[in-house]
Formats: structure tokens, sequence, C-alpha cells
């Protein structure tokens, strides 16, 4: 195949990508529906006509009179509403983690943060919060400093949706210099055309790996960490005991038990699937259908 030849079949390629591209941002929803607190909320109606501002506003008051257990029911029942953004229900999700800091529930609290940073990953304030309860909890840091948590943290520095835009953004020049290629040729465009292809590349990053991140992520609270079965009852047998503050995708429920899929934080055994008590992880991902 010639230079020539090449260059058209990738702008071919560029724009089947671009039309894709263009349709997952305008069309894509953010995954998961299920609420953050699903497992540790009541079902009650009781607030079910007052509005999230309200409700903010009356736990603000009740954590700064000490009623932490009121201002604790009160955001946690607000994150059931689709009418909260996700930077309000981050900010929410950071206030239940600074009640239960203070109620030294660390392993809740770090859940908490964790969640929050699922939405706000550039949150500095809410990453120190999380870095410190993890330590309090016993939990190894969440960023170990090696090439892999670096990476990790890197490419997680962006919302799902900022991943997209981003992905589409970095189709721009590959576009203009495609353009010139075709309109004016010569080496100088050719050049272009596959230093953008490289850019595009490397934009495209962020969006694939957020398009491998669990949709339902949880992770593991019980003190001892959870007990991994091979099937949702106590007499099935014990495969493995998963580290406390490790994270893993939810998979199916049954009754109090949670099936759970990953490799845990070193990946060393490989993906697996296996069963543990629900009360032993804290579901991250808060109520989606609410925009920015």
């Amino acid at each position: 195949m010639t230079t020539i030849d090449g260059l058209r079949a990738l702008r071919a390629v560029a724009c089947a990508i671009l039309a894709a591209c263009a349709l997952a941002t305008t069309g894509a929803a953010t995954p998961g529906t299920q609420d953050a607190a699903d497992d540790v909320v009541d079902g009650s109606a009781a607030h079910a006509d007052v509005t999230p501002a309200e409700l903010d506003a009356a736990a603000a008051r009740a954590y700064r009179d000490e009623d932490l257990s009121t201002a604790e029911a009160l955001w946690r029942e607000g994150l059931r509403s689709p009418a909260l953004s996700s930077r309000e229900r981050a900010r929410w999700m950071t206030n239940l983690g600074n009640v239960a800091a203070r109620d030294d529930r660390w392993t809740e609290a770090a859940a908490w943060f964790e969640g929050s940073l699922l939405l706000r990953p550039r949150d500095a304030a809410t990453r120190a919060k999380m870095d410190h309860a993890r330590a309090e909890a016993g939990w190894p840091p969440a960023d170990r400093g090696d090439l892999a948590s670096t990476t990790r943290r890197v490419l997680g520095a962006v919302t799902e949706d900022e991943a997209r835009w981003i992905a589409l953004f970095a189709l721009l020049p590959l576009a203009v210099a495609l353009g010139g290629e075709a309109l004016r040729g010569g080496r100088a465009w050719r050049r272009a055309c596959w230093i953008a292809l490289a850019l595009w590349l490397v934009g495209t990053m962020p969006c694939v790996y957020a398009s491998l991140r669990p949709v339902d992520p949880v992770v593991v609270t019980a003190p001892g960490g959870a007990a991994a079965r091979s099937e949702p009852r106590t007499s099935a047998t014990r495969l493995e005991r998963l580290p406390a503050g490790s994270r893993w995708e939810r998979v199916d429920a049954l009754g109090e038990w949670t099936k759970l899929r990953g490799s845990g934080e070193s990946g060393g055994a490989g993906v697996r699937e296996v069963w543990v008590p629900s009360s032993d992880v804290f579901r991250l991902r808060p109520v989606a259908g609410a925009g920015e």
C-alpha cells in the first residue's frame, strides 16, 4: 500500500471515528443507576415534598449543632433525589464522610470519600481526607506510588463525560490535517496527519480507561476483610479473603449476598468472581441520571 492509499484509509477511519465519538458524547448516559446508599438508607417518604436544597440546609444545621445522626439521615435520604447534580452529589458524599469520620467510623468515611472522588476526581481536599481515613482504618494507601498507581491516577483525573469530550476534541487536529492533506497534499501535511493521529490516540486514553472501569464499584469495608465464597451461602467453599479497602465490581446480588468480579488491588490472581456478605462491602456509585 502506498503512502497516499494509507492516508485515504486514515481519512475514512477518522471520519467513522468522529461520527461514533459524536454519537457517544451526545447520547451517552452515566452508567450505574443505583444509590450508593441503597443498602444503608431506610426508604422513607417523610421528606418527599422537600427539595434537595432544603434537605441540605437542614442537614448542615444539624451538623453544626452536633446532631450528627440527624445530619447523616438527611444527607443519606437526599442522595436518592435524581435532581442532584453530580457536583452536589459528590459534595454530599464528602459530607457523609465527614460525619462518619467524626464518629470514628473510619472505614465508612474512607468509602464515602472514595465514592465522592468518582464524581470529583481532582478534588484535592477530598483526596486528602480519603488518604487520612484509609490510614486510620488500617487500609493500604490508594496510591502506592508505583507506576501502575500513578498511571491510574493520571488517567482517572477526569470524569467519564470529560474523557469523552477530550477524545472528541482530540479529533479536531486530525480532521484539519486530513483536510489539508486532501486539498493541498505534500510531505508537510502528511507528517501533520501522523502527528495528529498520535495526539488523538493519546487523547483517547482517558476515555478508554473510563470505559474499562467498573460500572458498579464497591469497596471492601469489613475490618478483617471479606470472606469470599464460591456460592451465596455460608456453607459454600471459602476461596479467599478479600483485603479490606480493595475495590471490586458488583455484578449480582441474592438475598444478603453480593457477587463481585475483579482482581483486587494487585491483580496477581487474575479476574475472578466470588460471593461475599453484602454487609462487608460498600457501593461507591451514587444515583445517576442527574447532569452537571
